[in-house]
């Protein structure tokens, strides 16, 4: 089956949904699908973190850059459909891809829409591609937890709606702890502190090693706001326990993780938690700040990992708990291990991704070349969609902003 998949990228680009396409979509390649990228960078291509990972893995990729408005992107993208006939275009979160996605239905090529997280972003695109609108709805809907469909509930009729969680692969080597070695909690994801509350669970990781000498914590990733939590650190970091160090390609995930204990999370939201899945891959107990959504797709509390309702007394209480019961940290890690096992394998989301696309294709008309569009006629821009919708400015802007801007995309 010939697959395009839509994503973002850039300098320093580490997020769950890039970390699970350069897992993903290899392995849908080994099962004999043809899984193209089409990659849309914030910076030039030649300092894209995802685009020669995945590359290295032998998936092709087509980098449209720069664009420089949403119109100009959605006529690439129409050429890229020219050229390589996809059976299946999954737009992803991509917003021109998914107004694209009405000029490729016509030519009767099917489309997904994705839902990653719970945020204002996300129900937009509910909205605009999943709702009761059929001019830019797609041809299905992906969430990657189940009570992410909610957001974008009533769904109308005949939009084909899926929650298929990422799967990750179990590492053969897993943590360990007695109990005599200082408890090691880590963080690896996004370095900013809107959703994750990156700032909060720094002070939380220097409280406690600071008040017991047998925690440490390590912090992972890349962001916005890595020079807060270098300066945070710079002001206490209790005493060398609590370290800054930078982002790990997901290559290095599962072996870097294994050397922990303990995986925090403590943000405002999320859509499922791609991180915590490899922690609890690895044999780690994740302690998380409760979520409405996303996150209890995976944790059962004091069951495979724990809970907290607060960043400061309920969260020591948590670690504090786990360092006096060594058993207790056995046991939530075990399941943990097994709950990814059961419900969460590389294998189980492979199966139900070609379901879905081989559903799609079966009910897809007949394939017609796509036509070049004339005007591109779009809906208002939404409010919550500013920075990934930027429309054709008009002609004399257009030229002056080229002028001005030769590079910019």
């Amino acid at each position: 089956m010939r697959l395009t998949f839509c994503t973002t990228d850039g300098a320093n680009a580490f997020n769950g949904i890039n970390a699970w396409l350069i897992r993903f979509l290899p392995a849908l390649r080994a099962r004999g699908h043809d899984a193209r990228v089409l990659l849309f960078p914030w910076s030039r291509p030649e300092h894209c973190t995802t685009l020669p990972l995945l590359r290295n893995l032998g998936v092709p990729v087509e980098p449209i850059f720069p664009f420089r408005d949403t119109e100009s992107a959605i006529r690439a993208i129409l050429r890229h459909v020219r050229r390589s006939s996809p059976e299946v275009f999954v737009a992803n979160m991509v917003v021109p891809a998914l107004f694209a996605g009405r000029w490729i239905r016509d030519t009767g090529i099917p489309t997904i829409a994705m839902l990653h997280n719970d945020d204002a972003e996300y129900r937009a695109l509910a909205q605009l591609f999943a709702g009761p609108d059929e001019s830019f709805r797609a041809s299905a809907l992906v969430s990657i937890s189940r009570h992410l469909v909610h957001v974008a509930e009533p769904l109308p009729a005949g939009l084909l709606a899926r929650c298929i969680p990422y799967g990750v692969p179990l590492p053969k080597n897993r943590a360990t702890w007695d109990g005599a070695e200082p408890l090691r909690l880590v963080y690896h994801g996004r370095i900013v502190q809107q959703q994750k509350r990156i700032i909060e669970t720094v002070a939380a990781c220097v409280r406690l090693a600071r008040a017991t000498g047998k925690v440490t914590a390590d912090f992972f990733g890349s962001g916005p706001d890595e020079g807060l939590v270098r300066e945070a650190l710079a002001r206490d970091d209790a005493g060398g326990r609590v370290r800054f160090r930078g982002a790990l390609s997901p290559v290095q995930v599962s072996d870097e993780l294994r050397h922990h204990h303990v995986a925090v999370l403590l943000s405002d939201y999320e859509g499922l938690g791609l991180s915590i899945l490899e922690a609890m891959a690895a044999g780690l107990v994740p302690v998380c700040f409760r979520t409405e959504r996303g996150l209890p797709d995976l944790i059962d509390d004091d069951i495979n990992g724990i809970f907290v309702d607060d960043r400061e007394i309920g969260f020591d209480a948590a670690i504090l708990q786990l360092l006096a019961e060594p058993s207790r940290w056995q046991r939530l890690a075990d399941q943990a291990r097994q709950t990814v096992t059961r419900r969460f394998s590389e294998a189980a989301a492979l199966d139900a991704w070609e379901s879905l696309l081989s559903e799609l294709v079966a009910r897809a008309p007949r394939h017609r070349p796509p036509k070049r569009p004339g005007r591109i006629v779009l809906p208002p821009v939404h409010p919550d969609l500013k920075s990934e919708d930027r429309r054709y400015p008009g002609l004399a802007r257009a030229i002056w902003r080229r002028l001005r801007f030769p590079f910019a995309p």
